[in-house]
């Protein structure tokens, strides 16, 4: 015979909030036993339920108290349905009275806004971050990420419908099987096999057994009502939108204006010939069933896939034309480049550079060294020049932990590649072949492109002005009309003066 327990009761009609509250102050404990039954807390005559729970100690330090015994103490808890009330019972007593440290938790409000997240497609560790920066906690005192992503696991294939079981998926897709009476904005699913209800038949995704569900509106079908010849059937496929690594295939028109109409979305299990034969009967079938009128293609844009082409083969019987992307080729295709070209960051990198003055011209002095003895090293041709880059200060930035350059933000660059920059640099600069364009630094070896190309080609002025072109002023002021010419203003300039006061 079962042994009746002695229940001591410790909140009796308590709110739910403050049941957890009470329940954070006891030890730690594990829930044992969960299951509804028939409410016995509220005076409620309507027949409703309550969530019956037991609960055990797990607190380590009665663990290490006796290692080979159970601690006696056991909880319930009672909480009712219907009106969220709460009673609380405790048995027995713990083998010690200390506390061993227990791990951070997710209280209510904690949970409540976890599942807020959840419901909008956040991953749990965007949403842990995003409840230390709700709550004011520090990063000791949050829970673990472990907590919360089972949390949010559990919330969302429970009360989300995120999860892969079948009996589920099969409902789901069931219940919005196409019917007569929809509106012609009202989603709907559609197969190729029914079932004697004419119900859409969800395989479980094997080989011998798979799932093809498609998804589409009367409306996105009626776009296809129109002249073969005047559009192309695009079949193209897409991944990583779901857990189980299904590929959803888009099937839609592009018509003369080079316009894309997206007609019906297949989810499949797999790419194979077989799947794309079940696929477009499938489309057939329902778009012969909400316009009455057969679908008649004439050319299909599709992948350089076997499996694709063969399927569509299988089901167009030579009535279609298959085009690929591969072997097609576009109008409006651009034309290689036929010399590189300075990125803008490399030429407002140079000139944040030279205004810090950390890239300059090599000029030796007259009492150099170098200067006296006439080094051959440094006589260059003219259309040459050399140039001296200087590493660019670093500071430390405590927000994110690390170091960068004291630049503005968009002249910046990473450690390595500023490195670059002045590997090996000879004491005189780097040679700068203005004419063809060409450095001996290891950044232009690598990317084409340099600062010190880009600085001396300012210093000879060969450089854009790099701001667009615009059309020419011709407004009712004389100055700016002017410069907009590239014209000087006629007469005496204002700043002019003596040749002996001109510095």
């Amino acid at each position: 015979m079962v042994k009746r327990l002695l229940w001591t009761p410790l909140a009796i009609g308590f709110s739910a909030k403050d049941a957890d509250t009470l329940l954070e102050t006891l030890k730690a404990s594990k829930i044992t036993k969960s299951e509804p039954v028939p409410c016995t807390v509220c005076n409620d005559s309507a027949p409703h339920n309550m969530r019956y729970r037991l609960v055990r100690c797990s607190c380590k330090a009665c663990a290490q108290e006796a290692p080979h015994a159970k601690c006696p103490w056991r909880g319930k808890t009672l909480h009712c349905e219907k009106l969220h009330t709460v009673d609380i019972f405790e048995t027995g007593k713990h083998l010690t009275e200390i506390r061993a440290p227990t791990q951070p938790r997710l209280s209510a409000e904690m949970k409540d806004f976890a599942r807020t997240m959840t419901a909008q497609g956040l991953t749990p560790v965007r949403i842990r971050n995003g409840i230390m920066r709700g709550f004011n906690l520090a990063p000791e005192d949050l829970p673990a990420l472990a907590k919360v992503q089972r949390f949010c696991q559990h919330y969302a294939s429970s009360k989300l419908g995120s999860n892969d079981y079948l009996k589920e998926m099969r409902k789901l897709v069931q219940d919005a099987a196409f019917n007569s009476e929809m509106d012609e904005l009202e989603s709907f699913t559609f197969t190729q096999d029914i079932d004697a209800g004419g119900l859409p038949v969800v395989g479980n995704g094997s080989d011998q057994n798979p799932f093809v569900v498609g998804i589409t509106t009367k409306r996105l079908l009626m776009r296809a009502s129109r002249d073969a010849t005047s559009f192309i059937l695009h079949v193209d496929a897409t991944f990583k939108l779901n857990q189980l690594g299904y590929p959803v295939i888009v099937v839609g028109l592009s018509d003369c204006a080079r316009a894309f109409h997206q007609v019906t979305l297949f989810v499949s299990s797999q790419r194979k010939e077989v799947h794309y034969i079940e696929m477009f009967p499938a489309l057939h079938r329902i778009y012969r069933r909400v316009t009455g009128n057969e679908m008649i293609v004439d050319k299909v844009l599709g992948d350089a896939d076997d499996a694709q082409f063969n399927g569509i083969r299988q089901v167009f019987r030579g009535n279609a034309e298959f085009l690929t992307c591969c072997t097609s080729e576009s109008l409006s295709g651009k034309t290689f480049a036929s010399q590189p070209v300075i990125p803008a960051s490399t030429l407002r990198r140079s000139k944040q550079l030279a205004a810090a003055k950390l890239l300059h011209e090599y000029m030796p002095t007259r009492g150099s060294i170098e200067f006296l003895l006439d080094n051959d090293d440094l006589t260059i041709p003219p259309e040459s020049m050399r140039v001296i880059s200087k590493p660019c200060p670093r500071v430390f930035d405590p927000e994110v932990g690390r170091t960068h350059e004291a630049l503005m933000v968009t002249a910046q660059q990473g450690a390595h590649l500023s490195r670059m920059e002045i590997a090996e640099m000879p004491s005189f600069g780097w040679l700068v072949d203005t004419k063809a364009r060409t450095c001996a630094c290891r950044f232009y070896q690598k990317y084409a492109a340099c600062i010190s190309l880009a600085y001396a080609l300012s210093v000879r002025g060969q450089l854009g002005t790099g701001q667009r072109e615009t059309l020419v002023y011709r407004g009712p002021n004389k100055k700016r009309r002017l410069q907009s010419e590239n014209q000087q203003e006629s007469g005496r300039p204002p700043q002019s003066g003596y040749a002996l006061n001109r510095r």
